[in-house]
């Protein structure tokens, strides 16, 4: 299946039919394959991050540390290749991992730098 296909596959999994563990197993086939695939790192991020929250057995601090160290890939990819978009798409992660750990100041820095990138997303007036 063409990594296009994938990706879409994944986040219809993890958004969709709210199954992150599912999700965080298909990005992680996609990132051996792909492993500077910009997309799967920042949505591994996100699927660990759901799993941390929603399920006992992931709610641990290593399953936050490797969805902040998804992002720190993430942002390394975006800025390297010079995608704006894409960084202000990482900044906007960012922004949800440190909101969803009540670390609100450092939440709204980030949230400040995705719309200095031009990040737009429906969600966005929402936070």
């Amino acid at each position: 299946m063409p990594v296009d296909k994938d990706l879409k596959a994944a986040y219809s999994i993890l958004y969709d039919e709210h199954d992150p563990l599912k999700a965080l197993r298909l990005y992680e086939t996609i990132l051996k394959e792909y492993p500077g695939n910009l997309t799967a790192t920042i949505y591994k991020a996100a699927s660990l991050e759901k799993l941390y929250y929603g399920a006992a057995d992931w709610h641990n601090d290593q399953t936050l540390e490797n969805s902040k160290e998804s992002l720190k890939q993430a942002l390394i990819f975006a800025q390297n290749r010079g995608d704006r978009l894409k960084i202000g798409l990482v900044y906007f992660r960012y922004f949800v991992h440190f909101f969803n750990a009540k670390e609100f100041e450092t939440a709204q820095t980030y949230m400040e730098k995705c719309e200095e990138y031009g990040y737009k997303d429906d969600t966005l007036p929402m936070w």
